[in-house]
C-alpha cells in the first residue's frame, strides 16, 4: 500500500498585496531577523549601534506578540514565499488611536523594488480601516534619503525636526518626524 502524499503547506497570509504578503512574525524568523539587524546597511540608517544577539531578537519577537502595543509582520514574496523584510505598527496608543510605523527590507537583492512601499500601504490600510487608528507616525534620520523619498511618496507629512539627536559615524544627525492621518491616507 502506498503512502498518501502530504498536502503542500500553504503560507499564512494576513494581508495580501500585488507582489508581497504580510504574515505574522514567528519565532522561526528570529535567525533571519538577527542577520538583517546586524547588517550595517540596516542598522546604520536606523541609528542602531549595538549588535543584535539571538536572545535580544527572540525577546523582541516575544514582546511584539505578547503586547497589544505592537503588531509586527514578516514581508514575503508571493512567487517564492521568501521572507524579505519586516513591517509593523509599534507603540500603539489605543486611547489616542495613534501608532508608530516601521518597515525594513532585509534582503539586499530585494531593496529598491517597491516592496517597502507596498508593505507600507498594506499596513496603513490595516491601521486606518481595520484598527480604526487616526494617526500613524515615524521618525527617520535626515541622512536616510531613500526612506525619506519613500515616506513622501506614500503620503506621510514631515512635521518637525529633532536637531542633532543621534550620534552616527562620529557626527550628530537630525531626525525628521513624519505623520499621516486617516483622512489624509483615504483622500490621497
Amino acid at each position: 500500500m502506498s503512502e498518501a502524499a502530504s498536502p503542500t503547506k500553504q503560507p499564512i497570509i494576513f494581508l495580501r498585496g500585488d507582489h508581497i504578503y504580510l504574515r505574522p512574525l514567528e519565532m522561526s524568523d528570529a535567525d533571519t531577523c538577527q542577520r538583517w539587524m546586524n547588517d550595517p546597511d540596516i542598522w546604520s540608517p536606523l541609528g542602531a549601534y549595538l549588535p543584535m544577539s539571538s536572545e535580544r531578537e527572540r525577546a523582541f519577537i516575544t514582546a511584539s506578540r505578547a503586547k497589544g502595543e505592537c503588531t509586527q509582520f514578516a514581508i514575503a514574496l508571493h512567487q517564492s514565499n521568501r521572507t524579505v523584510g519586516l513591517a509593523g505598527l509599534i507603540n500603539i496608543r489605543w486611547r489616542d488611536r495613534v501608532a508608530g510605523f516601521d518597515v525594513i527590507i532585509g534582503e539586499p537583492d530585494c531593496r529598491r523594488k517597491g516592496y517597502a512601499t507596498e508593505a507600507a500601504n498594506l499596513i496603513l490600510n490595516y491601521a486606518f480601516t481595520t484598527l480604526n487608528l487616526n494617526r500613524v507616525e515615524l521618525e527617520v534620520l535626515a541622512s536616510n534619503i531613500p526612506a525619506i523619498a519613500a515616506y513622501d511618496k506614500i503620503g506621510f507629512t514631515p512635521e518637525g525636526v529633532r536637531r542633532e539627536c543621534h550620534f552616527i559615524n562620529g557626527q550628530y544627525v537630525d531626525s525628521i518626524i513624519y505623520g499621516i492621518l486617516s483622512r489624509e491616507y483615504h483622500h490621497r
